[in-house]
C-alpha cells in the first residue's frame, strides 16, 4: 500500500490518528510505504510516478488530497484502487460517497475491501486540462463553492433562499453562453450553471424516482435563466425551491460530452477550485475511471 499523507488538512487529525490507521493496515497484511506531501501537487506527482508499483493507494486529508491523488492515478495511466480518509476542513466527496469522518473507521472499510467505481469529469480550457469529482459551476452563486460546504448547499432549494435575498434584477449578472451537447445546442443567459457527477442534483432526482448514479458515464447540467423581469425573477425563485427541474425558467439535460462557449470570458468553480474559461471549455464524463475502496 502507498499511503499519502496531508499533514496540515483541516484539524490535523492524522497526526493523533497515525499510529492506529498503521496498525489496522499492518495487521490487515499490507507492506505500507509512507508519503507525506510537502507541497501542492505534491500528492499528483507522487501517485503518477509510483501509484503503479502498489496494489492500493490510501490518502488521508480533504477533498483537495483525494483530488490530487486520482488524479496522479488518471494522468499516470494506472488503475489502481485508492481508498479515502477525509481530515480536511471540507468533504464534499467523502461525503456524498458516505465515507466515514473517523480515520480510524475509515481505515477499517478500506482493508475490508468493499470496493466501487466512480466516474470522473475531464475539464480542459486554456490548455489546461483538469479533473472534476463533485462539480462545476459558474454565475450568481459560484462564490459559495469557496466558502460553504457541498452538504449546507446540496440542493437547488438553498439557492432560492439567495435568490430571494437579491430580489434587486439590477444586481443579478447573467452570463450568455452557448452548449453543444447531444447533437444539439442549448443557448441563452443565465444566472447560475453546474455541471456535476451526482451530487447537488441528486436529492432532486431521487425524490422524484430517476436516481442520478455517480458510475453510470453521464453528466447532469442545470442552467437557470436570467429572470426578464420582477414575475420571472419570483418564478424562478418557487421553481427552485421546489427543486422542479422541468420548470421552464430551468433547463436540465444530461450529457457524456460537452463543449461551452461562453461569450465573455466566464468565472468557474471546478470542486471549489477557482478556473476561468476564455474561449471555450470542452467536458467529457470518464466512465468508472477510478475504483474507490473502503
Amino acid at each position: 500500500m502507498l499511503f499519502i499523507i496531508n499533514p496540515v488538512a483541516g484539524k490535523q487529525e492524522v497526526k493523533r490518528e497515525i499510529a492506529n490507521v498503521l496498525e489496522i493496515f499492518t495487521s490487515a497484511g499490507f507492506l505500507v510505504t509512507t508519503h507525506v506531501t510537502q507541497r501542492r501537487g505534491d500528492a499528483t506527482e507522487t501517485a503518477k510516478l509510483c501509484g503503479g508499483e502498489y496494489d492500493i493507494i490510501a490518502c488521508s486529508g480533504g477533498d483537495g488530497t483525494f483530488n490530487e491523488t486520482a488524479t496522479g492515478v488518471i494522468s499516470g495511466g494506472h488503475y489502481v484502487p485508492i481508498g479515502y480518509m477525509p481530515s480536511g476542513s471540507y468533504n464534499d466527496f467523502a461525503t456524498y460517497q458516505q465515507i466515514s469522518k473517523s480515520m480510524t473507521k475509515a481505515a477499517r472499510n478500506i482493508v475490508k475491501g468493499n470496493r466501487r467505481f466512480v466516474d470522473v469529469i475531464r475539464f480542459e480550457t486554456n490548455g489546461r486540462r483538469r479533473n472534476i469529482f463533485n462539480a462545476a459551476d459558474f454565475g450568481a452563486f459560484t462564490w459559495l463553492a469557496y466558502t460553504t460546504p457541498q452538504e449546507s448547499k446540496n440542493t437547488l432549494g438553498a439557492y432560492a433562499y439567495i435568490l430571494e435575498g437579491i430580489r434587486d434584477l439590477n444586481k443579478i449578472k447573467g452570463q450568455h453562453l452557448r452548449i453543444e451537447a447531444n447533437g444539439g445546442t442549448y443557448e441563452g443567459t443565465y444566472i447560475f450553471g453546474i455541471i456535476c457527477n451526482a451530487t447537488m442534483l441528486a436529492g432532486v432526482l431521487s425524490k422524484k424516482g430517476r436516481l442520478i448514479q455517480s458510475d453510470d458515464g453521464i453528466m447532469e447540467v442545470g442552467l437557470v435563466h436570467m429572470p426578464a423581469n420582477r414575475r420571472d425573477l419570483q418564478e424562478t425563485i418557487e421553481a427552485l425551491r421546489r427543486e422542479d427541474l422541468s420548470d421552464p425558467h430551468i433547463t436540465f439535460f444530461k450529457t457524456r460530452e460537452m463543449k461551452m462557449i461562453p461569450e465573455n470570458s466566464l468565472d468557474m468553480s471546478l470542486d471549489g477550485e477557482k478556473e476561468t474559461v476564455q474561449d471555450s471549455a470542452e467536458l467529457e464524463c470518464l466512465h468508472s475511471r477510478i475504483e474507490l475502496v473502503g
